[in-house]
């Protein structure tokens, strides 16, 4: 069905041919071309339509009518096309009715990535099968316009750089497997937390004879050249940078492979060059960590668009042409550098009670284990449990950017509910003031949640200015947060999860055999850790 748009001094007449193919037309229009920054999805042969060169895009409102349309199974809704110009003028419109989705299609997660989605990564690939075993396939998902797979095999995925006036690397794929943490493969433990904006991740130096620099890691080399890019002052530099694109591989149905959780992409912001240990030789060899900011998708409906990372394949859009198809946050941060960088973070604001599930690890993990090995470990001297417990303490207070003291565990005669005490020192020099933290810990059955009685203890021993920490082996039940909440009780709580993730990252970082030498070790020290003392003393001890 032809159109012609309204006429525009600013964009030249064009005539748009729509067909609805199924959700999703097929465009093409004549004239003279110019960048579209609105939105699509594909085509009938799974493909993006290109006008021009260039990407036509569907503007997210009317993106979110094709999809509750296709959903619906009714294609009584007209949904409207309008192209702009590159001056923002509204240049030509149309409108078709869009075709239900076809039988195979599962969800809206084809079309586009939300963080936290789990995709299908099997062998062989394969970029035309939409799903496999119920889940999104990562290759359709990301599949480039002439069919081409994404590199998926290491840890750093390098995708080929475009050549001629617009080189550039489309991107960079992040692949992180934690069941190899503490192996010889992966001696290290990466940490992901897209929620807060962050990921750390080590780099792809292993351990040789002879041992080479960290530099030489082919992954580590191209990280450091995009540290260098992505810092850089310049913004013709940045607007050429490859984004990171981050997965987590993850386990479903007792399987560590053949299924990734997208976490996001975002842009290195520090590197650190640091001595790790190869397990079996417990040889020490050098490598970077390199500390990563994830950017907020929030005004893209908290959706990547992998289009964008398609169009930066295209040797011939230029750099300014698929900056236009970036998200905003990318784009303020090509604008104004390190500079946007606060704003443009990852933050997700969340309800305030976290369910019972996300506090347990999954049956047959490898946390699972390791909270079982503590259980049992600690089964009959419940009291030595405080140990461990002063020191996951220490490491979750610390990683939040506290600068945290432990002061020493009470003696069972004279705790008086209190199991350990330490301080929290905030500001410094002159400008900071100490705070004391009264610490409980319970080595609860894994199944048990924990009692707010045990939890009311703790509060009642809190003076003005105080603060609370709870560990527990167990969980805390959503009544329980909402009455520490509610009652505005300063008190840390520490479930059995995140218990088990800082033991086993300790035993990673220390390059320990596993989870009972951590323990150990922390028993060995116990009973040097053992006093009778005021709590307030700690404000007084170097």
């Amino acid at each position: 069905m032809p159109l012609q748009p309204p006429a525009s001094p600013r964009l030249p007449t064009a005539m748009w041919h729509i067909s609805a193919a199924w959700c999703v037309p097929t465009l093409s229009f004549t004239g003279t071309a110019t960048t579209l920054p609105v939105w699509t999805e594909g085509s009938a042969d799974r493909r993006p339509p290109w006008i021009n060169g260039v990407r036509a895009r569907l503007h997210l409102p009317a993106r979110r009518e094709i999809l509750r349309a296709a959903e619906s199974g009714s294609p009584a809704r007209r949904v409207v096309l309008m192209a702009w110009s590159s001056e923002g003028n509204a240049g030509s419109s149309a409108s078709w009715r869009p075709r239900p989705f076809p039988s195979w299609h599962p969800s809206t997660k084809l079309l586009a990535m939300r963080v936290g989605d789990i995709l299908r990564d099997s062998l062989p690939k394969n970029s035309s099968v939409p799903t496999i075993d119920g889940y999104p396939n990562l290759y359709f998902v990301t599949a480039s316009p002439d069919g081409g797979m994404i590199p998926f095999s290491a840890g750093i995925n390098r995708m080929r750089p475009t050549s001629g006036a617009y080189s550039r690397r489309p991107a960079l794929l992040i692949r992180s497997s934690p069941h190899k943490a503490g192996s010889i493969i992966t001696p290290w433990q990466d940490r992901f937390e897209p929620d807060r904006g962050h990921i750390r991740y080590f780099g792809d130096n292993k351990y040789s004879e002879p041992q080479r620099r960290a530099d030489e890691a082919p992954g580590n080399a191209e990280m450091l050249s995009l540290y260098f890019q992505h810092t850089h002052p310049d913004q013709e530099v940045r607007r050429a940078a490859a984004p990171l694109v981050f997965f987590e591989g993850v386990t479903i149905n007792g399987k560590p492979k053949g299924h990734v959780r997208f976490q996001g992409y975002g842009l290195i912001t520090g590197v650190e060059l640091v001595t790790q240990i190869e397990p079996s030789r417990r040889r020490p060899f050098p490598n970077f960590v390199f500390d990563c900011l994830v950017m907020s998708s929030a005004r893209e409906a908290e959706e990547f668009d992998w289009s964008w990372i398609n169009e930066r394949r295209n040797p011939n859009a230029s750099h300014k042409a698929c900056l236009l198809n970036a998200p905003a946050a990318w784009q303020d941060w090509v604008k104004d550098g390190s500079l946007a960088l606060p704003r443009v973070r990852r933050r997700v604001t969340g309800l305030r009670t976290t369910a019972t599930s996300q506090q347990r690890p999954a049956p047959g993990s490898r946390e699972h284990r390791t909270l079982l090995d503590v259980y049992a470990f600690y089964e009959n001297r419940k009291a030595r449990f405080e140990g461990l417990a002063e020191v996951i303490a220490e490491r979750v207070l610390t990683q939040a950017g506290a600068d945290y003291q432990r002061g020493w565990i009470t003696r069972a005669a004279s705790d008086r509910g209190i199991d350990f005490v330490g301080r929290l020192d905030v500001g410094n020099g002159f400008s900071s003031a100490p705070i004391v933290v009264l610490g409980q810990a319970k080595c609860e059955g894994l199944d048990t949640a924990t009692g707010g009685t045990h939890i009311a203890r703790t509060v009642a021993r809190l003076r003005r200015g105080w603060i609370g920490v709870y560990v527990t082996t167990s969980f805390f039940s959503v009544p329980v947060q909402e009455e520490v909440l509610e009652d505005r009780y300063p008190v840390v709580l520490i479930h059995g999860l995140r218990l088990a993730e800082e033991l086993n990252a300790m035993v990673v970082e220390r390059q320990l055999r596993g989870p009972r030498e951590a323990l150990e070790e922390i028993d060995n020290e116990y009973p040097k850790r053992l006093a009778s003392r005021d709590p307030e003393e700690v404000l007084f001890t170097a």
